[in-house]
Protein backbone atom coordinates (compact mmCIF):
# COMPACT_ATOMS: atom_id res chain seq x y z
CA UNK A 1 0.00 0.00 0.00
CA UNK A 2 1.40 3.25 -0.66
CA UNK A 3 1.78 5.07 2.64
CA UNK A 4 2.57 8.52 0.82
CA UNK A 5 0.04 11.18 1.68
CA UNK A 6 -1.59 13.08 -1.28
CA UNK A 7 -0.83 17.00 -1.12
CA UNK A 8 -4.86 17.36 -0.59
CA UNK A 9 -5.42 15.49 1.93
CA UNK A 10 -2.63 16.56 4.00
CA UNK A 11 -4.07 20.36 3.09
CA UNK A 12 -7.55 18.45 4.41
CA UNK A 13 -6.13 17.42 7.53
CA UNK A 14 -4.57 20.54 8.49
CA UNK A 15 -7.79 22.48 7.55
CA UNK A 16 -9.52 20.43 9.75
CA UNK A 17 -6.71 20.61 13.13
CA UNK A 18 -7.50 24.39 12.42
CA UNK A 19 -11.35 24.37 12.32
CA UNK A 20 -11.13 22.18 15.48
CA UNK A 21 -8.87 24.47 17.44
CA UNK A 22 -10.92 27.42 16.02
CA UNK A 23 -13.87 26.46 17.42
CA UNK A 24 -12.57 24.74 20.56
CA UNK A 25 -11.12 28.35 21.61
CA UNK A 26 -14.57 29.37 20.77
CA UNK A 27 -16.33 27.65 22.82
CA UNK A 28 -13.95 28.08 25.63
CA UNK A 29 -14.28 32.05 25.65
CA UNK A 30 -18.10 31.50 25.73
CA UNK A 31 -18.07 29.03 28.41
CA UNK A 32 -15.60 31.36 30.20
CA UNK A 33 -18.03 34.49 30.17
CA UNK A 34 -20.63 32.30 31.29
CA UNK A 35 -18.51 31.37 34.47
CA UNK A 36 -17.65 35.03 35.11
CA UNK A 37 -21.46 35.91 34.52
CA UNK A 38 -22.24 33.26 37.28
CA UNK A 39 -20.04 34.04 39.78
CA UNK A 40 -20.88 37.67 39.58
CA UNK A 41 -24.46 37.19 39.39
CA UNK A 42 -23.93 34.54 42.43
CA UNK A 43 -22.19 37.61 44.24
CA UNK A 44 -25.13 39.91 43.38
CA UNK A 45 -27.80 37.42 44.83
CA UNK A 46 -26.66 37.78 47.86
CA UNK A 47 -27.30 41.49 48.03
CA UNK A 48 -29.90 42.10 45.94
CA UNK A 49 -30.32 45.56 46.83
CA UNK A 50 -27.13 46.74 46.05
CA UNK A 51 -25.12 47.67 42.99
CA UNK A 52 -22.22 45.92 41.79
CA UNK A 53 -19.65 47.23 38.98
CA UNK A 54 -16.93 44.41 38.05
CA UNK A 55 -13.58 46.70 37.27
CA UNK A 56 -10.67 45.12 35.93
CA UNK A 57 -7.14 46.29 36.64
CA UNK A 58 -7.25 48.61 33.90
CA UNK A 59 -10.60 50.33 35.73
CA UNK A 60 -12.74 48.95 32.71
CA UNK A 61 -16.53 47.48 33.98
CA UNK A 62 -16.30 44.09 33.02
CA UNK A 63 -20.26 43.25 34.69
CA UNK A 64 -22.41 45.84 36.02
CA UNK A 65 -25.29 44.41 38.33
CA UNK A 66 -27.68 47.19 39.62
CA UNK A 67 -30.11 50.06 38.55
CA UNK A 68 -28.72 51.90 35.39
CA UNK A 69 -29.39 55.76 36.91
CA UNK A 70 -28.08 54.66 40.33
CA UNK A 71 -24.74 52.92 38.14
CA UNK A 72 -23.87 56.59 36.96
CA UNK A 73 -23.50 58.08 40.36
CA UNK A 74 -20.24 59.20 41.00
CA UNK A 75 -18.67 60.31 44.40
CA UNK A 76 -17.82 58.95 47.59
CA UNK A 77 -20.95 56.87 47.95
CA UNK A 78 -18.92 54.18 46.00
CA UNK A 79 -16.74 51.75 47.96
CA UNK A 80 -14.22 49.81 46.60
CA UNK A 81 -13.00 45.76 46.99
CA UNK A 82 -9.70 45.04 45.06
CA UNK A 83 -9.65 41.27 43.86
CA UNK A 84 -6.33 39.85 44.83
CA UNK A 85 -4.74 36.74 44.34
CA UNK A 86 -1.03 35.87 45.07
CA UNK A 87 -0.40 39.50 46.24
CA UNK A 88 -1.51 40.83 43.19
CA UNK A 89 -4.35 42.89 42.24
CA UNK A 90 -6.67 41.75 39.00
CA UNK A 91 -9.15 44.47 39.64
CA UNK A 92 -11.68 45.44 41.98
CA UNK A 93 -15.37 45.06 43.06
CA UNK A 94 -17.41 48.46 43.15
CA UNK A 95 -20.55 48.75 45.01
CA UNK A 96 -23.30 50.99 46.43
CA UNK A 97 -25.00 49.62 49.32
CA UNK A 98 -25.26 47.26 52.35
CA UNK A 99 -22.92 44.86 51.35
CA UNK A 100 -21.02 44.47 54.50
CA UNK A 101 -17.27 43.48 54.40
CA UNK A 102 -15.94 41.40 51.79
CA UNK A 103 -13.52 38.93 52.62
CA UNK A 104 -11.43 37.29 49.59
CA UNK A 105 -13.08 34.21 49.77
CA UNK A 106 -16.00 35.83 49.31
CA UNK A 107 -14.45 37.15 45.97
CA UNK A 108 -11.36 34.62 44.66
CA UNK A 109 -14.50 32.76 42.44
CA UNK A 110 -14.88 36.10 40.46
CA UNK A 111 -10.91 36.64 40.88
CA UNK A 112 -10.11 33.75 39.07
CA UNK A 113 -12.79 33.61 36.03
CA UNK A 114 -11.50 37.15 35.55
CA UNK A 115 -8.00 35.62 34.93
CA UNK A 116 -9.04 32.99 32.80
CA UNK A 117 -10.91 35.08 30.12
CA UNK A 118 -8.53 37.65 30.25
CA UNK A 119 -5.54 34.73 29.28
CA UNK A 120 -7.68 33.64 26.72
CA UNK A 121 -8.44 36.98 25.25
CA UNK A 122 -4.55 37.69 24.96
CA UNK A 123 -3.96 34.45 23.19
CA UNK A 124 -6.26 34.57 21.26
CA UNK A 125 -5.08 37.84 19.88
CA UNK A 126 -1.62 36.63 19.63
CA UNK A 127 -2.99 34.00 17.15
CA UNK A 128 -5.23 36.36 15.41
CA UNK A 129 -2.07 38.80 14.98
CA UNK A 130 -0.09 35.83 13.34
CA UNK A 131 -2.88 35.18 10.91
CA UNK A 132 -2.61 38.81 10.03
CA UNK A 133 1.48 38.18 9.11
CA UNK A 134 0.49 35.57 7.08
CA UNK A 135 -1.94 37.76 5.15
CA UNK A 136 0.36 40.58 4.86
CA UNK A 137 2.98 38.19 3.65
CA UNK A 138 0.72 36.23 1.44
CA UNK A 139 -1.81 38.26 0.22
CA UNK A 140 -5.76 37.52 0.31
CA UNK A 141 -5.66 33.93 -0.66
CA UNK A 142 -8.34 31.42 -0.40
CA UNK A 143 -6.37 29.30 2.77
CA UNK A 144 -5.44 33.01 3.84
CA UNK A 145 -9.61 33.69 3.92
CA UNK A 146 -10.21 30.67 5.62
CA UNK A 147 -7.90 31.33 8.36
CA UNK A 148 -9.30 34.47 8.93
CA UNK A 149 -12.66 33.13 8.53
CA UNK A 150 -11.92 30.28 11.57
CA UNK A 151 -10.41 33.28 13.43
CA UNK A 152 -13.67 35.68 13.76
CA UNK A 153 -13.83 37.10 10.44
CA UNK A 154 -16.76 37.56 9.70
CA UNK A 155 -17.85 38.01 5.89
CA UNK A 156 -19.25 41.74 4.96
CA UNK A 157 -19.71 43.92 2.66
CA UNK A 158 -16.99 46.42 4.13
CA UNK A 159 -14.78 46.24 6.84
CA UNK A 160 -13.30 49.37 9.43
CA UNK A 161 -9.51 49.09 10.55
CA UNK A 162 -8.97 50.45 14.40
CA UNK A 163 -4.76 49.99 15.12
CA UNK A 164 -2.97 51.88 18.44
CA UNK A 165 0.90 51.48 19.20
CA UNK A 166 2.86 53.30 21.49
CA UNK A 167 4.22 56.69 19.84
CA UNK A 168 7.04 56.50 22.71
CA UNK A 169 10.21 55.05 20.77
CA UNK A 170 12.44 54.19 23.73
CA UNK A 171 9.94 52.20 25.87
CA UNK A 172 7.35 51.08 22.73
CA UNK A 173 8.30 47.13 23.24
CA UNK A 174 8.91 47.54 26.97
CA UNK A 175 5.22 48.81 27.59
CA UNK A 176 3.71 47.61 24.40
CA UNK A 177 1.67 44.69 26.70
CA UNK A 178 0.41 47.09 29.26
CA UNK A 179 -0.97 49.26 26.45
CA UNK A 180 -2.63 46.02 24.89
CA UNK A 181 -3.97 44.48 27.73
CA UNK A 182 -5.48 48.13 28.26
CA UNK A 183 -7.02 48.30 24.29
CA UNK A 184 -8.16 44.92 24.34
CA UNK A 185 -10.98 45.82 26.86
CA UNK A 186 -12.40 48.08 25.65
CA UNK A 187 -12.55 47.17 22.28
CA UNK A 188 -13.42 43.62 23.23
CA UNK A 189 -15.41 44.67 26.35
CA UNK A 190 -15.34 41.24 27.73
CA UNK A 191 -18.04 39.88 25.42
CA UNK A 192 -18.64 36.28 25.27
CA UNK A 193 -17.63 36.46 21.51
CA UNK A 194 -14.47 38.69 20.49
CA UNK A 195 -14.30 40.31 17.44
CA UNK A 196 -11.35 40.18 15.31
CA UNK A 197 -8.72 41.66 17.09
CA UNK A 198 -4.95 40.91 16.79
CA UNK A 199 -1.78 41.80 18.47
CA UNK A 200 1.24 43.25 16.52
CA UNK A 201 4.45 44.61 17.18
CA UNK A 202 3.89 47.72 19.13
CA UNK A 203 0.05 47.39 19.68
CA UNK A 204 -2.79 45.99 17.96
CA UNK A 205 -5.40 46.01 15.35
CA UNK A 206 -9.07 45.07 15.03
CA UNK A 207 -11.11 44.46 12.20
CA UNK A 208 -14.78 45.06 12.85
CA UNK A 209 -17.86 44.72 10.05
CA UNK A 210 -18.91 48.17 8.91
CA UNK A 211 -19.53 50.87 6.33
CA UNK A 212 -17.88 53.80 5.60
CA UNK A 213 -20.56 55.85 7.84
CA UNK A 214 -19.31 53.76 10.93
CA UNK A 215 -15.71 55.65 10.49
CA UNK A 216 -16.62 58.77 12.37
CA UNK A 217 -17.88 56.71 15.33
CA UNK A 218 -14.86 54.64 15.44
CA UNK A 219 -12.63 57.92 15.04
CA UNK A 220 -14.89 59.33 18.03
CA UNK A 221 -14.49 55.79 19.94
CA UNK A 222 -10.34 55.89 19.58
CA UNK A 223 -9.88 59.07 20.72
CA UNK A 224 -12.46 58.57 23.72
CA UNK A 225 -9.70 55.53 24.28
CA UNK A 226 -6.85 57.64 24.22
CA UNK A 227 -7.84 60.06 26.90
CA UNK A 228 -8.87 56.99 28.77
CA UNK A 229 -5.60 55.73 28.79
CA UNK A 230 -3.79 59.44 29.60
CA UNK A 231 -6.32 58.74 32.52
CA UNK A 232 -5.04 55.71 33.21
CA UNK A 233 -1.48 56.28 33.27
CA UNK A 234 -1.81 59.64 35.60
CA UNK A 235 -3.88 57.37 38.23
CA UNK A 236 -0.80 54.66 37.94
CA UNK A 237 1.69 57.66 38.98
CA UNK A 238 4.04 56.59 35.92
CA UNK A 239 7.07 58.31 35.32
CA UNK A 240 6.70 58.00 31.80
CA UNK A 241 4.19 59.39 29.42
CA UNK A 242 3.60 56.73 26.74
CA UNK A 243 1.59 58.40 24.14
CA UNK A 244 -0.13 56.55 21.68
CA UNK A 245 -1.06 57.31 17.98
CA UNK A 246 -4.34 55.08 16.10
CA UNK A 247 -5.39 55.20 12.65
CA UNK A 248 -8.93 54.59 11.50
CA UNK A 249 -9.24 53.52 8.00
CA UNK A 250 -12.11 51.50 5.69
CA UNK A 251 -11.98 49.01 3.04
CA UNK A 252 -14.73 47.65 0.68
CA UNK A 253 -14.23 44.27 0.39
CA UNK A 254 -12.21 41.23 2.09
CA UNK A 255 -9.98 41.37 -0.79
CA UNK A 256 -8.51 44.92 0.12
CA UNK A 257 -7.97 43.67 3.56
CA UNK A 258 -4.13 43.69 2.97
CA UNK A 259 -3.69 46.71 1.50
CA UNK A 260 -5.81 48.56 3.74
CA UNK A 261 -3.32 47.42 6.86
CA UNK A 262 -0.67 48.03 4.69
CA UNK A 263 -2.39 51.65 4.18
CA UNK A 264 -2.64 51.97 7.91
CA UNK A 265 1.14 50.48 8.65
CA UNK A 266 2.63 53.40 6.10
CA UNK A 267 0.35 56.24 8.37
CA UNK A 268 1.70 55.22 11.61
CA UNK A 269 5.06 54.30 10.47
CA UNK A 270 4.96 58.46 9.07
CA UNK A 271 3.70 59.47 12.84
CA UNK A 272 5.98 57.14 14.49
CA UNK A 273 8.92 59.22 12.39
CA UNK A 274 7.42 62.50 13.34
CA UNK A 275 6.89 61.85 16.72
CA UNK A 276 3.01 62.62 16.66
CA UNK A 277 0.62 61.16 18.96
CA UNK A 278 -3.59 60.84 19.16
CA UNK A 279 -5.51 59.91 15.86
CA UNK A 280 -3.62 60.41 12.69
CA UNK A 281 -6.03 60.41 9.78
CA UNK A 282 -4.45 58.97 6.66
CA UNK A 283 -4.50 60.75 3.90
CA UNK A 284 -7.20 59.01 1.92
CA UNK A 285 -10.23 57.66 3.11
CA UNK A 286 -10.93 55.93 -0.27
CA UNK A 287 -9.41 52.27 -1.27
CA UNK A 288 -9.48 53.50 -4.47
CA UNK A 289 -6.35 55.21 -4.57
CA UNK A 290 -4.63 51.89 -3.40
CA UNK A 291 -6.19 49.96 -5.64
CA UNK A 292 -5.16 51.58 -8.69
CA UNK A 293 -1.48 52.06 -7.59
CA UNK A 294 -1.68 48.00 -7.36
CA UNK A 295 -2.55 48.06 -11.00
CA UNK A 296 0.68 50.36 -12.02
CA UNK A 297 4.30 49.43 -12.80
CA UNK A 298 6.82 51.25 -10.44
CA UNK A 299 7.90 53.43 -13.62
CA UNK A 300 3.97 54.77 -14.02
CA UNK A 301 4.32 55.37 -10.72
CA UNK A 302 7.78 56.74 -10.50
CA UNK A 303 6.64 59.16 -13.89
CA UNK A 304 3.86 60.45 -11.83
CA UNK A 305 5.30 61.08 -8.55
CA UNK A 306 8.34 63.05 -10.72
CA UNK A 307 5.73 64.85 -12.55
CA UNK A 308 3.68 66.24 -9.47
CA UNK A 309 6.85 66.93 -6.77
CA UNK A 310 9.47 67.45 -9.07
CA UNK A 311 11.99 69.46 -7.31
CA UNK A 312 10.98 68.74 -4.13
CA UNK A 313 11.99 65.56 -3.58
CA UNK A 314 15.72 66.94 -4.06
CA UNK A 315 17.81 66.69 -1.04
CA UNK A 316 17.90 69.87 -0.32
CA UNK A 317 14.18 69.73 -0.50
CA UNK A 318 13.80 67.12 1.86
CA UNK A 319 12.87 69.42 4.72
CA UNK A 320 10.20 71.36 2.43
CA UNK A 321 9.06 67.22 1.54
CA UNK A 322 8.43 66.24 5.08
CA UNK A 323 6.59 69.89 5.90
CA UNK A 324 3.78 69.08 2.99
CA UNK A 325 3.37 65.35 4.27
CA UNK A 326 2.71 66.54 7.79
CA UNK A 327 0.72 69.20 6.71
CA UNK A 328 -1.77 67.23 4.71
CA UNK A 329 -1.78 64.92 7.64
CA UNK A 330 -3.32 67.37 9.82
CA UNK A 331 -5.94 68.32 7.10
CA UNK A 332 -3.64 71.73 6.64
CA UNK A 333 -4.40 73.11 9.94
CA UNK A 334 -1.33 75.37 10.31
CA UNK A 335 -1.60 75.24 14.22
CA UNK A 336 -1.32 71.96 14.70
CA UNK A 337 1.18 71.15 12.50
CA UNK A 338 3.41 73.59 13.83
CA UNK A 339 2.72 71.85 16.92
CA UNK A 340 3.79 68.52 15.25
CA UNK A 341 6.83 70.22 13.74
CA UNK A 342 8.27 71.96 17.00
CA UNK A 343 8.30 74.92 14.79
CA UNK A 344 6.55 78.89 15.05
CA UNK A 345 3.48 79.31 12.66
CA UNK A 346 4.62 82.26 10.61
CA UNK A 347 7.89 79.84 9.56
CA UNK A 348 5.07 76.84 8.96
CA UNK A 349 3.47 79.20 6.32
CA UNK A 350 6.95 80.65 4.73
CA UNK A 351 7.48 76.72 3.81
CA UNK A 352 4.27 76.28 2.83
CA UNK A 353 4.90 79.01 0.47
CA UNK A 354 8.43 77.78 -0.91
CA UNK A 355 6.89 74.45 -1.48
CA UNK A 356 3.60 76.15 -3.76
CA UNK A 357 6.26 78.21 -5.45
CA UNK A 358 8.14 75.00 -6.28
CA UNK A 359 5.59 73.00 -6.84
CA UNK A 360 3.97 75.68 -9.13
CA UNK A 361 0.48 74.66 -7.52
CA UNK A 362 -2.12 76.70 -5.16
CA UNK A 363 -2.91 74.33 -2.50
CA UNK A 364 -5.85 75.64 -2.17
CA UNK A 365 -6.89 74.52 -5.26
CA UNK A 366 -9.13 71.37 -5.00
CA UNK A 367 -7.93 69.90 -8.30
CA UNK A 368 -3.75 70.80 -7.39
CA UNK A 369 -4.13 69.53 -4.60
CA UNK A 370 -5.62 66.37 -5.35
CA UNK A 371 -2.63 65.51 -7.97
CA UNK A 372 -0.35 66.20 -5.07
CA UNK A 373 -2.05 63.71 -2.33
CA UNK A 374 -1.69 61.37 -5.06
CA UNK A 375 1.62 61.70 -5.45
CA UNK A 376 2.55 61.50 -2.12
CA UNK A 377 0.56 58.64 -1.48
CA UNK A 378 2.46 57.27 -4.56
CA UNK A 379 5.57 57.71 -3.14
CA UNK A 380 4.65 56.46 0.44
CA UNK A 381 3.49 53.41 -1.87
CA UNK A 382 6.97 52.66 -3.11
CA UNK A 383 8.91 53.04 -0.06
CA UNK A 384 6.41 50.95 2.11
CA UNK A 385 6.32 48.23 -0.40
CA UNK A 386 9.91 48.02 -1.26
CA UNK A 387 8.55 47.74 -4.93
CA UNK A 388 10.51 50.65 -6.26
CA UNK A 389 14.78 49.80 -5.61
CA UNK A 390 15.45 53.58 -6.44
CA UNK A 391 12.96 56.50 -6.36
CA UNK A 392 14.47 58.46 -8.54
CA UNK A 393 12.93 56.68 -11.82
CA UNK A 394 16.40 54.41 -12.78
CA UNK A 395 15.28 50.63 -11.83
CA UNK A 396 12.17 50.05 -11.13
CA UNK A 397 10.97 46.39 -10.57
CA UNK A 398 7.59 45.97 -12.05
CA UNK A 399 7.51 46.85 -15.67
Amino acid sequence: MDETVSSSTAQRRVSRHHEREFFTAIQRGRDLAADLDKAVLKLHQRFPHSILILEDQTGWPVRTFGNDEEVKRTGDEWKRVPLLFNNHQFGCIRYMGAVGKLSNMDVIEIVLSLIEIEHWAEVESERRGEKVQRLLSEGVTESVTRLLSLCGLVESCGYILVAMELSTKADKFLHMDELRKFMLARLWRYESTMDFIAFRQGGLIGIFPGELEDRKKWEETVEDCIVQWNHYQERQSSPLAMEVHACVSFVESLHQLDNGIRRIDATLQLADKWNLSGLIRPRFSRTLTTDMLCNLADRQILEMVEGTLGALRAAENEELLQTLRIYLLFNQNAAQTARALYIHRNTLLYRIKNIEEILGLNLRNTAQLSAVWFALEGLEFLESSGLGKNLNGKDAQRQ
